[in-house]
């Protein structure tokens, strides 16, 4: 599951859809 919550905030918050699009 990819989700794209990397809008505003950038950096962060693409690890961690990163890490959630590997589960």
């Amino acid at each position: 599951m990819r989700i794209a919550i990397d809008g505003p905030g950038g950096s962060g918050k693409s690890t961690i859809s990163k890490i959630l699009a590997k589960k």
